[in-house]
């Protein structure tokens, strides 16, 4: 949402007044938004002070328990305030539009990412009248950033980290899958494992494959703004080492890894379009795959923990693997254009306003 807001208070075209809550408040932030929180006690009043009057409501969807966007598009409706939900991600889709007696709470229109979430809304029950797909605005100025990274802000961001010449770096992405569904018990019962477990075993693995190889592997941890920056509880071998690091601009964490390791994340899908190998960990997975990349081939899916080490091996050291993956990836994934989705959901959201205008 954050592209959109930023190219909205660009336009100059109406008077922006974003309201936040939890991990988007520091994030909208930085970015120069200034939000306002509806964190607290305060917050159902505060969004209806500010939805009074309105001429649109822009909101994001979750499923963190609060789910202010659900209050929010419910007051829109009230208060005769039109509304429009940017989708961010290929899964969770009836949850998000759910209210608590089970009734779906739907907005005038939905912005999603592609056909592919489309058609997949509307086998879950979510009405294709009320979708239109726009894009990703996350995936706008990836192209820039990709053409601006240059090999020597590499090489520093590695030293950084004490790589030398020949080490390994694996940038992990994690979840908080514990938080989203309620407790690891229930994360474990909906998708087959918890974020933990994941961690675990991709540590578990690296350490045996850097001491069998002895090769220097640092697997750099990017945290989730939702989970405590914690060191995994494992020993740091001499051929291993694990740091947390959530400093560095996500595009530059990616671009200076060797590989990208994680869930389903949409961090996931940046480092796919940034052309990085990208290896999905889901052992037991219970659901359909909420990874595009892993439908498609673009990023490689583990699914059987038994079958990581080797599929890590060959993305880490063997160069031939490493090249044919890439070339694979360049003649099959999408051109990193600027996909633009930012002027489309903004399009979308004017014309809606239009629209309610002239009725």
């Amino acid at each position: 949402m954050a592209p959109v807001l930023l190219r909205l208070r660009q336009m100059d075209i109406a008077p922006l007044q974003p309201l936040a809550y939890r991990e988007a408040l520091p994030l909208w932030s930085q970015c120069g938004l200034a939000p306002e929180s509806i964190d607290g006690e305060d917050g159902l009043r505060l969004l209806e002070e500010r939805l009074s009057g309105a001429g649109l409501l822009l909101t994001a969807t979750s499923v963190n328990g609060l789910d202010r966007e659900r209050d929010a598009i419910t007051t829109a409706r009230r208060l005769g305030v039109p509304s429009l939900a940017l989708l961010d991600f290929w899964s969770n889709y009836r949850l998000r539009f759910i209210d608590q007696d089970g009734r779906l709470n739907l907005p005038d229109r939905i912005a999603v990412m592609d056909a592919l979430a489309a058609d997949e809304m509307v086998a879950a029950g979510l009405p294709a009248d009320r979708l239109e797909i726009t894009g990703q605005p996350a995936f706008d100025g990836l192209a820039a950033r990709l053409a601006a990274f240059s090999s020597g802000r590499r090489e520093q961001l590695r030293r950084e980290l004490g790589l030398a010449t020949g080490d390994c770096l694996v940038l992990y992405v994690s979840q908080p899958f514990a938080a989203i569904y309620g407790s690891p018990a229930q994360a474990r019962e909906t998708m087959g494992f918890t974020e933990e477990e994941v961690l675990a075993l991709s540590v578990r693995t690296l350490v045996a494959l850097a001491e069998r190889r002895h090769r220097r592997i640092v697997m750099a941890i990017r945290r989730h703004p939702r989970e405590f920056e914690t060191m995994p509880p494992v020993a740091q071998p001499e051929w291993f080492r694990a740091v947390n690091w959530g400093g560095v601009e996500k595009a530059e964490a990616v671009l200076s890894a060797d590989l990208v390791l994680g869930m389903n994340s949409i961090l996931l899908l940046e480092a796919v379009q940034l052309g990085q190998i990208v290896v999905s960990v889901q052992p037991g997975l219970k659901i359909p795959d909420p990874l595009p990349s892993n439908r498609d081939g673009s990023s490689i899916a583990i699914t059987e923990p038994a079958s990581l080490e080797r599929v890590l091996e060959s993305a880490a050291f063997d160069d031939a693997w490493r090249r044919q993956h890439l070339l694979t990836l360049a003649a099959s994934r999408r051109t990193l254009a600027e996909p633009k989705a930012t002027d489309r959901v903004l399009q979308a959201a004017l014309q809606l306003l239009e629209r309610v205008h002239h009725q």
